[in-house]
């Protein structure tokens, strides 16, 4: 029997090889919300979140911790594993070979971005500032 996959990344560092795996980022994405919603959220913002989702509390804590978990779906994609040439290596030629032709994507700067913002990152080059670095 074969273990569960922990090949694609959520972070990888590039000094030391090492990263860390999408499936225990997301994990980890999933219980943060979790324990803000049992712990943080009032009973009135969970009431609200509920209505706006259109269920109930229970359930509308069950689909929150599950989007928050399915934020980082979007690094499996090979335009994302690609771009740390060493976790892609890693990946292994059936994984690779399997991921076809892939086109590079730019990635743009929300200019609403919150980094944006607070000044810590330029909206048209994407940069961080000297705040952040």
């Amino acid at each position: 029997m074969r273990g569960i996959d922990l090949g694609a990344w959520a972070e990888f560092e590039s000094a030391t090889w090492t990263s860390y795996p999408l499936l225990f980022r997301m994990l980890d994405d999933a219980a943060d919300a979790a324990v803000l919603w049992d712990r943080i959220l009032s009973s009135s913002q969970r009431a609200v979140i509920g209505e706006g989702l259109g269920v109930g509390e229970e359930q509308s804590r069950s689909l929150t911790v599950s989007l928050a978990g399915l934020r980082e779906l979007g690094k499996l994609v090979p335009g994302f594993q690609q771009r740390e040439r060493g976790a892609w290596e890693r990946l292994g030629e059936d994984r690779v070979a399997g991921a076809g032709r892939i086109s590079p994507v730019p990635v743009e700067v929300d200019p609403y971005s919150m980094h944006v913002v607070f000044g810590v990152r330029d909206r048209r080059s994407g940069a961080w500032t000297s705040a952040v670095t």
